[in-house]
C-alpha cells in the first residue's frame, strides 16, 4: 500500500474487506479483531505485548462505522454493507491497493436493488409522487429509513446513510429514470423540511 494515512475506522474496514473477500458476508466479531491486528498489528495490539487488544475494534464498530452505515450487525456478527464496500472501494484505490479492489460495474448491490424496491413501496413515496408531500407523517419516515420510534440515533443516521448511498448510486446507473430523481428529491425533502426536524437524529 502506499503511505497514506489511514483512520483506525477505515482500518477496521480494511480488514473486514480482506477478510470477506469484498463481499458482504458475515463476520465473526473475533475473526474481525484478528484480521485487524495482523494486518495493522501496531495499532491493534495489546500496549506492550504481541496480542490483538479488542476494545480498540469495539467502540468504532458499534458506533462511528455503524451510523455511517458502513456495517451491520445480527447476532454478534457484523458485515459490510454495500455501502460499506463502496466506501472501502474509494479508500483502496485511494492507498493503491487495486488487488482488493472488485471491479466497479454499471450495477446496483444486491442489497442496494432490495432498497431501492423498497423505498418505491413507501407510503412517503407514493404521497410525494402523487403531490400529496403534506400528508406525509413521521410514521412514513420511519418505514421509508426502515427504522422505528425506538431506533438509537447511531443506527437510525447508519440507515439514513445506507438510504443516501442506494439512492445515489441509483442516480448514477440509471440517470434518466424519472421516479429515481423523485426518491432522490423525496429523501432530501424528508431529511432538510423544519416539519421533520423531530423525528429525524439531527448531526
Amino acid at each position: 500500500m502506499k503511505k497514506i494515512s489511514l483512520s483506525v475506522g477505515d482500518k477496521i474496514l480494511a480488514a473486514m474487506h480482506e477478510l470477506s473477500q469484498g463481499s458482504t458476508k458475515p463476520l465473526k466479531y473475533e475473526d474481525i479483531v484478528v484480521a485487524a491486528w495482523k494486518k495493522f498489528p501496531q495499532d491493534f495490539s495489546l500496549r506492550g505485548y504481541e496480542y490483538p487488544d479488542s476494545s480498540d475494534i469495539h467502540k468504532p464498530l458499534y458506533g462511528p462505522l455503524k451510523s455511517k452505515g458502513f456495517v451491520r450487525t445480527a447476532n454478534k456478527f457484523f458485515s459490510l454493507t454495500d455501502h460499506g464496500l463502496a466506501y472501502m472501494g474509494h479508500v483502496l484505490q485511494k492507498v493503491g491497493d487495486t488487488k482488493s479492489v472488485k471491479s466497479q460495474t454499471k450495477r446496483l448491490g444486491r442489497d442496494e436493488q432490495a432498497e431501492i424496491e423498497k423505498l418505491f413501496q413507501s407510503d412517503a413515496f407514493k404521497l410525494y409522487e402523487s403531490g400529496e408531500k403534506d400528508k406525509i407523517l413521521d410514521s412514513d419516515i420511519y418505514a421509508f429509513f426502515g427504522v422505528t420510534v425506538r431506533t438509537g440515533k447511531n443506527e437510525f443516521t447508519g440507515r439514513i446513510s445506507v438510504v443516501e448511498s442506494a439512492i445515489e448510486n441509483a442516480c448514477r446507473v440509471f440517470p434518466t429514470d424519472t421516479r429515481i430523481k423523485i426518491l432522490r428529491d423525496l429523501n432530501k425533502y424528508l431529511l432538510t423540511d423544519e416539519k421533520f426536524k423531530t423525528a429525524i437524529p439531527q448531526k
